[in-house]
């Protein structure tokens, strides 16, 4: 039913979508004239990220166990990779219009990760309105 929800949750699913673009326009249509929508997505700009990158390894990893671990930093099933600019295009082109974002604080090497900043933040999430257009 359209126009249904006052607010749509997406905690770490948009990564794993074929075509999260289409998603979120078929969900804009289920949210209420002043519906929003929270996503949340790893955030690719992440320090060990960069390093998995620099060091020749693969950003993804293909278990739970720490042997599989090592291998990347991100879930089997994520298939796209966001940063806060990506993840703003996309809920733009969408047909949001994002209001709040954040870096999600992260605990770890020397208190750097309590920063919040992309380099030190594993996940980031951005709350946008539904656009009326």
């Amino acid at each position: 039913m359209s126009g249904t929800y006052d607010v749509i949750i997406l905690s770490s699913t948009l990564e794993s979508l074929i075509d999260p673009t289409s998603v979120l326009k078929k969900l804009r249509d289920n949210l209420n004239e002043n519906g929003c929508i929270i996503v949340g997505v790893p955030n690719f700009s992440h320090l060990m990220a960069r390093i998995q990158v620099i060091r020749g390894k693969n950003v993804k990893c293909f278990g739970s166990s720490k042997e599989d671990r090592k291998f990347g930093i991100y879930g089997y099933d994520d298939i796209h990779f966001f940063n806060k600019p990506a993840l703003l295009h996309v809920l733009e082109i969408t047909g949001y219009k994002p209001v709040e974002r954040s870096y999600v604080k992260s605990s770890g090497l020397f208190g750097l990760y309590k920063l919040n900043y992309a380099l030190f933040s594993s996940f980031i999430a951005v709350k946008a309105l539904k656009r009326n257009e």
